[in-house]
């Protein structure tokens, strides 16, 4: 059994990660913006050991680094690694890329926290790729994620409007049958992990700042501590 799923490792099999301006990247660099807010509101970041799960280009992995962080970065795709290494290389920071899945991922130490940013949406399955973050993560340890909602609302703002209408991000990114609840999370997890929050989290396209909100319809962060 593998998390790949080969055609969605194919969408973000491409070299234009730090282009902000690139249909294919901008709005995850404007997320990174909000998505880091979050995480320094909840967690002290300097010295902590991390795991990036499904790094990409590696746009959240370098900001934890220069946040002080000793980070890992791992993805199954190797033209995201390589961009990702290289771009670390110019910025002259140290952060441990790897070309795998989370499933294959090998570590003789386990992680004070794991993030997984907008992959679970994307993996072949999600209880596999539960089961192998739950692996690498310390006792106490935090799990982020951040994903998608499954609702009408979902698929008209995430699914419609962001690919169609608006053309925020590249026609088919995202697979409805894949958004994934916050109840179906919890409930997958509650055997090893307690729920600590859930934030929600949306997109104004006239300042093209995202911003939070008190509900979780569409997109939203949700943090879980390993008992």
């Amino acid at each position: 059994m593998t998390t790949i799923n080969k055609e969605e490792v194919h969408k973000f099999s491409h070299s234009h990660w730090w282009n902000f301006n690139s249909l294919e990247s901008k709005m995850l660099h404007r997320l990174n913006i909000l998505r880091m807010k979050f995480v320094r509101s909840l967690l002290k970041i300097e010295g902590k050991d991390i795991l990036d799960v499904g790094c990409g280009g590696g746009i959240a992995s370098e900001s934890l680094a220069r946040c002080g962080a000793n980070v890992v970065g791992i993805d199954a795709s190797l033209e995201a690694i390589e961009c990702a290494k290289a771009h670390a290389k110019e910025e002259k920071l140290k952060i441990d890329y790897q070309n795998t899945p989370i499933e294959g991922f090998q570590s003789k130490k386990q992680f004070d926290i794991i993030f997984a940013n907008d992959v679970i949406e994307h993996v072949e399955s999600v209880p596999l790729f539960l089961e192998s973050l739950e692996k690498h993560l310390k006792t106490n340890g935090i799990l982020i994620i951040s994903t998608i909602n499954k609702n009408p609302v979902s698929f008209a703002f995430a699914k419609v409007i962001a690919e169609y209408v608006l053309k925020l991000v590249p026609k088919n990114t995202h697979e409805y049958s894949k958004f994934i609840t916050p109840k179906t999370l919890k409930n997958e997890l509650a055997q090893k992990f307690t729920h600590l929050k859930t934030q929600g989290f949306s997109y104004n396209p006239l300042t093209k700042e995202f911003f939070f909100e008190p509900t979780a319809l569409v997109n939203y962060f949700i943090v879980f501590q390993k008992k």
